[in-house]
């Protein structure tokens, strides 16, 4: 099937078709340039053109270049004619001046006939040819016809046999329908019978769930009974105990005061408080079950408990002030004392009257317990009378299963019995036939011969047996059909006793109904009763209780009132006053206090004025000595610029002149060229008006032949007017049968036409024949008549010179008038003929618009067939699931496997049987491929465009997948000569591309490194290596499918080392074997054959040899990826279009490079951001962030970014910060900010929608602008998150970018924040969907939904439904993120000025360009170690440099040994954060052991060594579209053992990390690729081969190696970056045997805006070679002014220096003191 490729490689073209079809090859662009338009035209030929067509086309075009030519040469004959007429001059025969001139003449004639029968031999046999050749064309076009007329009537035939078909299927349904009726008819009763006992069971079931429903119910009423009396208890018990404490001031001020009776309505308040606190406790213990929302309601309770404990203290506050008063107006109430008996008496008496109610209560309280006991009869009633109702329920189940049985035997008698009667039937009709043969018999014998008597007895006893036999079988008969009749009784006398039943059933119900209302009625009035007699109960027990306080405080003496009242006051009046005396000198202490601290303060406000003023100062001079500094560089640097300007224009002059003078040599050889070819057409142009002129006489004869067949045209044209007129008026009349019969006849006179237009042609290849024969016999007559001539010349008379002068004039006369008549003639027939093609092509068009017409019409039906077998399928699946579900219901439903070993068995079984499947699937495509392509598209009207090519897929016949578009457009674009873009579309239908900036290219590519091959039926794509002719791509492997919300499309692989396709849990290498890939953001913890929070539909592939090749899907859809072994690849998404590009490398490093020629190149970071990144989810206050800060400090950790978590929000609000525990939040961020540190905060994207309108500023201004996402109805979708319920901004409407610039630049003017950390991005929803949940709809329940987790789309997330600004969530949610992450830089950047840093957790391609990204909740295991290092070096594949993951893991404890390896291996991450979970155990460096803390302290000093590296790294992958991290088969890829390599990682090219990633291990293995390592350390040395070699690792080294060749620029630690960059700097060189390395520096002022576009920057080149290294500057600045190169470190010297030299002078130790920002040369020999 396939070309070989090395065959299509010749030149540098694309190759379309294959080898079973015409190869159309397409020359590049250099071979375009050589060759004009209508060549290319002439190449490129269209697969999808009829042949008989293009003959007709190429008979059309000879026949008008023959006519054409043939007027030429009239014209020219024409012109030399009269020219010959006017140069006659009449002469006297005898002259002498005459004779010599006939001579002259004479010779003249005989020298142009030689040549004229010259001539003539050669047109003969050139118009012998053209008439063969137009013999054959005339032949084929015959046969063309010949075959469409054939296809016309087999067409007409198959319609023929699809109505008969159609007729015969229709009888067949008809007779199928009879008998479907029939047998409906005979089971209707026996189903009837079946429905009314499940409907009985049914009802039995749902009798026994109400009775279960009731129990529960009941059980629920009595727990709920205890509950309120327990709470009842405590509460009375909690008043009985406030009354206690404060009985003496509560008698006091209840007897005395109005401030009395306020204490009271404040106790009372204080009660209801205590009430309201229960209900509260019962609404969180409610609230348990929400387990996301646990630890937010009890913060909430806190809250609220403290804003009621602080109003108790006010309370308090209060009761005191109201005690001093009454201690104050004690004097006065002495005068009452009096009143206070009779208040006294008055006590006595309500206490009499509260006994009495006590009595009444009690007397309630009995009848209650005895109306509770009443009730429990009645219960207990219920439950036996329950019992009774269960025992009949199980006779009448009994009974029914008997009536089944009964019925079951009945209708196995019934089937006996029918079949008996059969049987019966069938020997009555055989004895009856028997019989009448007999009979027969028996006549025929008695008329032939009369027998005797005694046969004729014999006969007659055999007709009476015969009689008597049928007389039983009748009888017989009778008694099956009472039988039956039996049975029917019997059928009706079960269905009316189930009626009865039935009846019965209902009965109970009410009767339980009303059993259980008169219970919940008796329990309520219980509970009230019970609430009233504990109240008074509690009164009765105070009031005995003072009683009893009374007399004991009497001593048991009756004393009077007034006395108790009096000993009792003053005992209260020494207490008060002992108590204001400890109050007052409280308050004397805490007024000293607060004077104390006043002036401490004054003190340091006045302090920090001064340092204010102080630093405004300092700032001005910074300012006006960086403006003068500027001023200076800017100069500088105008000046650099224009010299650099100006020598790049000098280089491209000289390149121009260069060209110039090569092109003026191209043109010179091309006109020669062009001049040589000019005159060799204009001799062969001489040449072919030679021919013409001679053909001008066989026109002549050809006149009257065209005139008779142009009469016969028109008369057909005249009839074939008239018929179309007929049929324009027929066809309104006209029904679709009808239509079709008058199709069938137009093609009918189609074929007659283009047989008559056949006859026509060969009319007219006989008259040229003709007319070629009258030539030769006019030549013949010429000749005699010459020879003639020349016997007869000496006898010529003047008046026989004279006549045939008079003769020829006529002749020529006539002649001129033939001519002008043949060229009317001709012209006519011209009209004629174009009348005749303009028609033709009409009814061509017509037919072909009919015929598409009809074929979508068959595609519709076809269609309109998968879409009800579609929905038969999905009928059965939803039957059988409501059979399981309701087996379930019923707790009749069985697993399939009860264990989860038994599920993954049965798993494993279905996946070896897909496997199977796949692999016969695919071996019956192999071998029988006419079987599979009614699923494949055909490719047809393939074009050349601009940019490559386009063609049109049409479907051959409808899939079975719904909403199957059928006609695709194909695009090809040759972008660049290494990338390749093609893209399927519907271009019916604009769909939904994912917004994307990628580049656009105005032209095609020109020596591409690949070649392309298109298979036109079935079709499919083949991409190629041109050199070599390796298959990257080929779709033909498998059918290719596109409907509304199923794409898929599959290709095979050049081998099975394939690495990409994020974000998930996997090795470097993937896992071709069946492995699925899912891509659809989610927020769920890592874990492997997930999908996790990103989505980078790309894959890098190597190939032998080193060679490596990309493929990016710009879709972002839900996708799954298949990857098989044999090798190949399935691309499957949910919607969008099918959009790729292909990267030829040809090596690693070049694919990741052109992939990010795509997708963009990743954003330069600051350089602090480099630095050591501090988190803990716990930080609960600024203090605690503070103690932090400083432990990190006081144990010399170096550290440049700290972070917050949730913790700093006002109820994890966005954008607020709390006022208690982060009340001095600014303040802590400035005070960072002087230390030199930087400060990030979390920013998630839900935004609380909970709180009232006017106290949330984001809701309430992003609701004005409308930025949030809404449902399906147009309102906001409010999901819930963190906060509570939330919306969610559409980071795809711009006014969202506004106002997020506008919630940033608030918040930042309160916080001066340096960078955002978004999260919970994907976007992570804590509900499925929303609140209100999601609409029943294809977005939300698509035909396929990918392998996502969760087994929905909308799993932890929003709707799928939800509307954003561009397009549906459907099509964006794996964009959410990036989109963020867009609006966060490009905030940050307007608000700070400064190098946006942006963290993020939700990626999509082209992440890189805006933000970061760490690999989210990892957890603390030595397994997340390992895999963390895949991970980082899939997202440097994937343009995302800037990643790492937690140190130490988030979720879980870690352990010291594993949280020393992971900062060492956290030292090499290029984002490097410590990050830690809430509650889980303290991982901050300076908790772990001194040494445990030296190992991490030395780990962070050596990365804060090697930060110039880094940002040198970072610079080339911003500016180059280099990796940073990046694994070894990047740097080696013709060495396949790097090819997995997953547990290393390089920086750059030099610099190897070896970590140990398991637990108790002292020793690593580490693969070193061929060449010299040397130890960074500088202890050792390592010459490899390509080997792994067994490294000495203890706990507090981690193995580091240089490269040899390169040179390392490193830098004096310190505890921040900012202190950092002024240190001095040192070499490391690691030379190569040769004696070579190469380095290089870049360095800026670290944060400024494009500082590297703007040319705001230095570059410094290091070179060693030769026992020297030196340095040059490719770019000076002023940013390392001041920096020293104090130390450089030459790794592989053969022999010691005997002296080393710097710049010149003598230096006797290595170590040095040179100026960075200028070039040096240091020398060892």
């Amino acid at each position: 099937m396939e070309e070989a490729p090395g065959a299509a490689a010749e030149g540098s073209g694309v190759e379309f078709g294959s080898a079973e079809q015409n190869v159309v090859r397409v020359p590049s662009r250099l071979a375009m340039e050589e060759k004009s338009p209508d060549t290319l035209s002439d190449e490129v030929e269209l697969d999808s053109c009829p042949p008989e067509l293009g003959a007709m086309e190429q008979a059309v075009a000879d026949r008008g270049s023959a006519i054409c030519a043939a007027e030429e040469h009239e014209t020219s004959g024409r012109s030399e004619e009269t020219v010959e007429e006017t140069e006659l001059v009449v002469l006297d025969p005898e002259h002498p001046l005459m004779r010599r001139f006939q001579a002259a003449l004479k010779d003249y004639l005989t020298k142009q006939m030689e040549e004229v029968n010259l001539d003539l031999r050669e047109l003969r046999t050139a118009t012998k040819r053209g008439s063969a050749q137009r013999e054959e064309l005339g032949v084929v076009l015959y046969g063309a016809q010949q075959q469409l007329a054939q296809l016309q009537t087999d067409l007409h035939q198959s319609h023929e046999r699809c109505a008969r078909a159609a007729v015969a299927r229709r009888r067949l349904e008809e007779e199928l329908e009879a008998v479907r009726l029939t047998y409906k008819k005979t089971w209707q009763d026996t189903d009837d019978e079946r429905k009314k006992v499940s409907a009985m069971q049914t009802q039995v079931e749902k009798l026994a769930l109400h009775l279960f429903y009731a129990q529960n119910m009941d059980e629920e009423m009595r727990h709920n009974i205890l509950l309120m009396k327990l709470s009842a208890r405590k509460a009375e018990a909690e008043k009985v105990q406030a009354e206690v404490e404060k009985k003496k001031q509560d008698l006091l001020v209840d007897l005395l005061t109005r401030r009395a009776y306020e204490l009271q309505e404040q106790i009372a308040l204080a009660e209801a408080q205590c009430v309201a606190q229960a209900e509260d406790t019962k609404v969180t213990r409610q609230a348990v079950n929400e387990a996301c929302m646990e630890m937010q309601a009890i913060n909430v309770e806190k809250k609220r408990l403290m804003n009621n404990w602080s109003s108790s203290l006010v309370g308090m506050k209060q009761r005191d002030e109201a005690y001093i008063a009454t201690q104050e107006l004690l004097s006065k109430y002495r005068d009452e004392l009096k009143t206070l008996e009779t208040d006294i008496n008055g006590c006595r008496k309500s206490i009499r009257k509260e006994e009495e109610k006590n009595e009444l209560l009690v007397t309630m309280l009995s009848r209650s317990q005895n109306n509770a006991k009443t009730t429990t009869k009645l219960i207990a009633r219920c439950l036996s009378r329950q019992e009774a109702l269960k025992v009949e329920l199980s006779t009448y189940a009994r009974v029914l299963h008997e009536t089944e049985q009964a019925l079951s035997r009945t209708k196995m008698d019934q089937a006996t019995r029918l079949r008996e009667l059969l049987f019966a039937r069938k020997d009555i009709e055989r004895a009856m036939d028997a019989k009448e043969l007999l009979e027969n018999e028996i006549m025929e014998k008695v008329q032939e011969q009369m027998m005797s008597s005694k046969a004729t007895n014999h006969f007659s006893q055999l007709a009476a047996k015969l009689r008597r036999r049928r007389t039983d079988l009748e009888l017989d008969f009778c008694k099956v059909e009472n039988d039956i009749a039996q049975v029917v009784l019997n059928a009706t006398h079960t269905t009316g006793r189930l009626t009865i039943l039935q009846k019965t059933l209902g009965e109970l119900d009410k009767e339980i109904k009303t059993v259980h209302d008169l219970i919940s009625r008796s329990e309520s009035e219980i509970a009230k009763c019970r609430l009233l007699s504990e109240n008074k109960q509690a009164v009765v027990i105070q009031c005995n209780k003072r009683l009893e306080v009374l007399l004991s405080q009497l001593g048991g003496k009756e004393l009077g009132p007034l006395e108790i009242e009096i000993n009792k006051l003053t005992k209260e009046i020494e207490e008060c006053n002992s108590e204001l005396l400890m109050l007052q000198k409280y308050w004397l202490n805490l007024q000293k206090e607060l004077v104390k601290l006043t002036q401490e303060r004054e003190e340091q406000l006045a302090s920090l004025d001064l340092l204010k003023k102080r630093l405004t100062i300092m700032q001005q001079k910074k300012v006006r000595t960086e403006n003068e500094i500027q001023q200076e560089t800017k100069e500088q640097k105008d000046l650099e610029r224009h010299m650099r300007h100006m020598s790049n224009d000098l280089i491209k002059l000289n390149v121009l002149i260069h060209k110039n003078n090569n092109s003026f040599e191209e043109l010179q050889s091309g006109n020669i060229i062009t001049e040589n070819e000019f005159l060799r057409s204009l001799k062969a142009a001489e040449k072919e008006s030679l021919e013409l002129q001679e053909k001008h006489g066989q026109l002549t004869e050809e006149k009257e032949r065209l005139l008779n067949s142009l009469v016969e045209a028109e008369h057909q044209i005249m009839l074939w007017e008239k018929k179309i007129q007929l049929t324009k008026e027929m066809r309104a009349a006209m029904d679709s049968e009808t239509g079709e019969g008058e199709i069938q006849a137009m093609r009918r006179e189609i074929h007659r036409m283009q047989v008559r237009y056949g006859q026509l042609m060969k009319q007219q290849e006989k008259m040229i024949r003709d007319m070629e024969a009258s030539v030769s016999r006019r030549e013949t007559i010429a000749i005699r008549g010459e020879a003639q001539n020349k016997m007869d010349k000496k006898r010529i008379s003047r008046s026989d010179f004279h006549r045939k002068k008079q003769e020829l004039r006529k002749k020529i006369s006539e002649t001129q008038q033939n001519t002008e008549d043949c060229n009317r003639a001709i012209v006519e027939l011209e009209g004629t003929h174009a009348a005749l093609s303009a028609s033709l092509l009409a009814k061509q068009q017509e037919l072909c618009r009919l015929q598409a017409e009809s074929d979508g019409l068959d595609w519709d039906t076809e269609c309109l067939r998968n879409t009800k077998r579609w929905n038969l399928l999905e009928i059965v699946a939803y039957q059988s699931r409501q059979k399981h579900l309701q087996a379930l219901k019923e707790g009749k439903y069985s697993p399939l496997c009860r264990t989860e070993q038994a599920w993954r068995g049965e798993q494993q079984k279905l996946q070896d049987r897909l496997r199977t499947i796949d692999t016969i699937v695919h071996r019956v495509q192999q071998e029988h491929p006419q079987h599979h392509r009614a699923l494949h598209y055909r490719a047809e009207n393939l074009t050349a465009t601009a940019t490559g090519f386009t063609a049109r897929l049409r479907r051959v016949a409808a899939s079975f997948l719904p909403e199957d578009v059928g006609i695709l457009r194909l695009d090809v674009a040759l972008e660049t000569p290494t990338r390749l873009r093609f893209s399927l579309r519907d271009p019916a239908r604009q769909r939904y591309e994912v917004p994307l900036a990628t580049p656009r290219v105005s032209g095609r590519a020109a020596a591409t490194l690949y070649g392309l091959r298109i298979n036109p039926d079935p079709f499919g794509i083949v991409v190629y290596r041109q050199r070599g002719g390796r298959v990257l791509l080929n779709t033909t492997v498998a059918p290719l499918f596109f409907a509304d919300q199923f794409l898929q499309i599959s290709t095979s692989l050049p081998s099975c080392f394939i690495s990409g396709l994020g974000e998930h849990l996997t090795p470097l290498v993937l896992n071709m074997t069946w492995t699925r890939i899912t891509l659809w953001n989610r927020d769920v913890a890592p874990v492997p054959h997930v999908n996790l929070y990103g989505s980078h539909p790309f894959y890098l592939g190597m190939e032998d040899g080193g060679l490596a090749h990309g493929v990016f899907l710009l879709n972002s859809n839900a996708m799954d990826v298949l990857l098989q072994p044999s090798p190949a690849l399935t691309w499957r998404t949910t919607g969008g279009i099918l959009d790729f590009y292909v990267f030829l490398g040809p090596d690693p490093k070049s694919v990741v490079r052109q992939y990010l020629d795509v997708v963009g190149f990743p954003f330069m970071p600051p350089y602090w951001g480099l630095g050591f990144h501090l988190c803990r989810w716990g930080y609960s206050s600024t203090d605690i962030t503070r103690q932090v800060v400083a432990n990190m400090s006081a144990a010399r950790f170096p550290l440049d970014v700290q972070w917050n978590d949730l913790d700093y929000m006002d109820a994890k609000r966005d954008f607020t910060f709390s006022k208690t525990s982060f009340k001095d939040y600014p303040q802590m961020v400035r005070d960072f900010h002087q230390r030199g540190l930087r400060y990030i905060m979390i920013v998630d994207p839900g935004i609380s929608s909970s709180g009232p309108p006017g106290t949330y500023r984001p809701y309430d201004e992003g609701l004005r602008r409308g930025v949030f996402i809404r449902n399906a109805t147009g309102q906001p979708l409010i999901g819930k998150v963190w906060p509570g319920p939330t919306v969610f901004p559409d980071f795809t409407n711009p006014e969202t970018h506004e106002w997020w610039h506008d919630m940033v630049k608030d918040f930042h003017d309160q916080v001066p924040f340096d960078g955002m950390w978004i999260d919970m991005n994907e976007p992570s929803n804590f509900v499925e969907g929303s609140q209100d949940g999601c609409p029943n709809s294809s977005l939300e329940q698509p035909p396929y939904v990918p392998g996502v987790f969760g087994g929905r789309l909308r799993a932890g997330t929003i709707c799928a439904s939800s509307q954003q600004y561009l397009s549906s969530h459907y099509n964006l949610h794996s964009l959410y993120g990036l989109t963020e992450a867009i609006a966060s830089h490009n905030a940050l950047l307007r608000v700070r000025g400064t190098r946006p840093f942006v963290i993020s957790r939700s990626t999509f391609a082209g992440h890189g360009r805006y933000a970061g990204h760490w690999t989210g909740d990892v957890g603390s295991d030595w397994e997340q170690l390992y895999y963390s290092i895949p991970e980082i070096l899939l997202f440097s594949l994937f343009g995302v440099p800037l990643v790492g993951a937690d140190i130490c893991g988030f979720v879980g404890d870690t352990s010291e040994e594993l949280c020393v390896r992971w900062t060492q291996l956290g030292a090499f991450y290029p984002f490097m954060r410590n990050h830690n979970a809430h509650g889980a155990r303290p991982q901050e460096p300076y908790v772990f052991s001194p040494a445990a803390q030296a190992a991490m302290r030395n780990a962070l000093r050596l990365r804060y060594s090697l930060l110039p590296f880094l940002y040198t790294l970072f610079h080339r992958a911003h500016s180059a579209g280099d990796t940073v991290a990046r694994p070894l088969f990047l740097e080696f890829p013709e060495d396949p053992n790097t090819w997995a390599v997953d547990r290393q990682l390089l920086w750059g090219g030099g610099l190897l990390v070896t970590p140990v990633l398991e637990a108790g291990q002292t020793k690593v293995s580490g693969y070193f690729p061929a060449g010299t390592w040397y130890s960074l350390a500088g202890d050792s040395t390592i010459h490899s081969k390509g080997q792994w070699i067994l490294l000495p690792a203890p706990l507090d080294t981690i193995n580091v190696h240089i490269r040899a060749g390169h040179i390392l620029p490193l830098q004096e630690p310190a505890f921040s970056t900012a202190e950092s960059r002024g240190k001095g700097m040192a070499l490391v060189v690691a030379l190569t045997p040769d004696g070579f390395a190469r380095g290089d520096l870049f360095w800026d002022d670290g944060e400024s805006w494009q500082s590297f576009e703007k040319g705001d920057y230095t570059e410094i080149l290091f070179l060693a070679t030769h026992g020297a290294v030196l340095s040059q500057l490719l770019r000076a600045g002023t940013h390392l002014d001041g920096v020293l190169l104090e130390a450089v470190t030459v790794l592989g010297v053969t022999s010691p220096p005997r002296q080393v030299l710097a710049n010149g002078a003598l230096v006797l130790r290595v170590p040095v003191s040179l100026p960075m920002w200028e070039q040096f040369v240091i020398a060892w020999s």
